[in-house]
Order: C-alpha cells, then structure tokens, then sequence
C-alpha cells in the first residue's frame, strides 16, 4: 500500500523461525494462522526460500528503456495496479501476433498491419502475463525475444477481466540471484514435453499438422434468416472488398474453469466463421476437465459437471478446432485471455495456433472512443445486437463475430 501510494523503497523485515511456522501448521484452523506454509517451502527439497519484495539483479543489458535499477520487485506480491513497475524473471510462451492500425499520411488514410508480442513473465515466486507493443527503436535493433531468456521490465500494471496483467514499456536483458528459478515447474507437464516448450527457441519442435478428417466435434452449417448482406451497406466496395472479402476470420471464445492458464481448464469452445462478411459455420463443444467445475463458475456460465460429464477431452477435440481454424485470421475479445489459454493447452498437445489475431476490444476503444467501457456486452448493446446467454460461448462468439463486422463497417464510414 505505501508503494501503491509514492512512497518507494519501502522495506519492512521481521524474523520468523522456520520450526515454529512448521509446528503450527497442525493448528492452522484453530488459530487461524496466515503464513502459508507451501509458499514459505517454495521449490527445492529441504530448502526454505522465503518469498520477497525486491531483489537484486546483474548483467543489466539494455535493449529500450532509461529508467531501469538494479532493484526488481518480486512478481509474488503485485496484488493491484501500478502505473510504474520494474520487475524480472524468465520469458515463456513468447508469441508474436499482429493487429491492424489505421493511420492518415498526407491526408490519406490506410491501414497498416502491426506487431506486438505476448508473454509469461516467471521470476521463482510468482507469474504474470505480459504483452509489448515494439517501438520503432527496438523494431530497428531487431533484438529476438526467446523463451527461456532472463529479462527485466519497466511497465504497468493493468487489470482485465480480474486478473492483472504487465504492459510493457521498457525491456532490457540481466541475470537473476543464483538459485532463484526453481529447477522444476508447477505445471503438469510430461519430462518431454517440458523439454520440448523450454527449448523452443533452441530446436525445431515437431508440431502437429493439419487433420485430414474432423474425428470428433464437426462443424455445422449458421444459419440466420435475416443475416444481412454485408457489401450492400457498406459506402465504399473496394474497401470492404479488401477487409473481408475472399478472407476466412474464425471468431472464438473459451470458457474455462477459472483464470489462469496454468492451472485451469478448457470447459467449452464456441467459434463462428466469417467469410465474405457472412458468418457461415459453426463450431461448438463441451469439454471435459479433470478437475470439477466450481460453484461459481457454473453460476457464472450456467456450465456444470454434469453438463460436462460425457463430453470429450480437450486432448481429443484440439486436432479438430485446429483443422477449424487453418488459413483464417482469429478474432476475440480481449484475445490475450483466450489465446494464452488456447496457446498453452494446445501446447501441450504440440498443436501450435500460429493464426494472426484481431482483438475487438482494441478495436473498439480506437473506434468507439466515445463508450464508458468496452466490454462486450455494452458494444453489443451500442450496436443493437442481442446478447442472450451472457458467457457461454457460442453466444458470445455470435455476439462478438457480430460486432466484429460492425466495427470493420466503422473502419471505412
């Protein structure tokens, strides 16, 4: 909180014996005892490593930035927003994905396509999502970001969706203290293919291809009544015509048992194609978890075990979403949230969804700047577009592909 408040460099130690914080575990709900004993004992075999605020690193080599110390603080204890932040650790999940800027040069208006880069952020004690949108200054130095590479970050602390994410702003390569990265992850990962994410950026990895054959969830035909014609209400033909026309998007939502990637699950995949403006198929499956659906989250999706109970894998049904998904452009709302779910598990399976990747909700604070908010349901609403069922994914793909095709009519008014 004094952070939080400008007061920096704020240290506050005390002493703990490890032997009294282990004896007292057994009275735990009788004394209500704060200290977490598995966070106290994190990682290693008889090796008590306490969780810290701020660290020290070395090696500090500069790719963008000026504002960088040799203090990082550690990712366990950001619980809040920050306007201003500097911490470290290990780069995972690095993906590269683009998104489409309007931009006027001499009185002319064009698009451009640009990139930016998503990412995990681990540091030993915790974990954070990150995403960087390049400066010209780092595009120009054609610095290569990998998986498994130790960086230190100057950026934001930003909430959506009630998790918090990093924006990047200032990067630059250094080493952590010797022994802080744990040998081993948490995530339940095979020996193999640990190796085969960690040393991506090293080796080739042998990711599956294209099915021939949907095998287990098949597509259907959409069908609307009054699905409108696109290219009759748009000003411009040769505009839309280069939006969309001759052109697959496969817009796509998750819902999942929870918000982070790592430990949650994929509980059901809702995707719509959109080809010539129309949307044309539809692809729609439960999947099953191995862990049970909370209360919380069924009343928040309307999603049970039950519902669950006989429905495939995520393994048997990520081939048939992949084949789905070849040759379009991806589309979602907020996409950092369904792509790192979708990346991660995916992964897992070395099914790589290399797709580019449109996000309406950038889409929509650059066209609509004028909303309170941006969530779904609200630009749904500013479009008159029904939104029944609020957090299952079919329908919100079909609100979301709905509002998608609003917003490229914007792109051109």
């Amino acid at each position: 909180m004094l952070c939080k408040h400008t007061f920096k460099n704020v240290e506050i130690s005390f002493d703990v014996k490890v032997s009294e914080i282990i004896q007292g575990e057994s009275t735990k709900s009788s004394n209500n005892i704060l200290l977490d004993r598995e966070k106290l004992l994190n990682s290693g075999i008889g090796e008590f490593k306490q969780e810290q605020k701020d660290y020290k690193i070395r090696g500090l080599d500069i790719v963008v930035g000026k504002n960088f110390t040799d203090i990082a603080t550690c990712l366990s204890q950001i619980k809040s927003e920050y306007d201003f932040i500097q911490v470290a650790g290990k780069v995972r999940y690095f993906t590269e994905r683009t998104f489409k800027k309007k931009v006027v040069k001499d009185e002319v208006e064009s698009e451009e396509e640009k990139i930016y880069f998503t990412f995990e952020l681990f540091d030993g004690f915790g974990k954070i999502k990150a995403s960087y949108f390049p400066t010209k200054a780092f595009m120009e130095k054609q610095i290569k970001i990998e998986d498994g590479q130790i960086v230190t970050i100057c950026g934001k602390i930003e909430e959506y969706r009630e998790s918090l994410s990093l924006k990047v702003k200032e990067i630059a390569f250094c080493c952590l203290p010797e022994g802080q990265l744990p040998e081993k992850r948490e995530e339940n990962l095979t020996v193999n293919q640990e190796v085969k994410i960690e040393n991506e950026s090293m080796c080739k990895v042998d990711y599956k291809t294209e099915p021939e054959n949907y095998m287990v969830a098949f597509p259907s035909d959409y069908k609307e009544p009054n699905q409108m014609d696109l290219f009759a209400s748009f000003g411009n033909v040769e505009q839309v015509c280069d939006m969309l026309d001759g052109k697959d998007y496969v817009v796509f939502d998750l819902e999942t048992t929870g918000l982070d990637y790592s430990k949650n699950e994929i509980i059901e995949i809702g995707a719509v194609k959109v080809r010539n403006g129309k949307i044309i198929e539809v692809f729609n499956t439960f999947c099953k978890p191995s862990q049970s659906i909370s209360s919380f989250i069924t009343e928040l999706t309307g999603i049970s075990d039950d519902m669950v109970a006989f429905a495939p894998k995520f393994e048997d049904i990520v081939g048939d979403f992949f084949k789905f998904t070849r040759n379009s452009t991806l589309v979602a709302h907020n996409s950092d949230f369904d792509t790192l779910f979708l990346d991660y598990h995916a992964g897992k399976f070395m099914y790589k969804f290399d797709n580019p990747v449109i996000d309406t909700l950038v889409m929509s604070r650059r066209l609509l700047s004028g909303m309170k908010n941006h969530k779904l349901a609200t630009i749904a609403k500013h479009f008159n577009i029904p939104l029944d069922h609020a957090h299952r994914a079919l329908y919100d793909t079909i609100a979301t592909a709905k509002c998608f095709i609003e917003l490229c009519k914007l792109e051109y008014k």
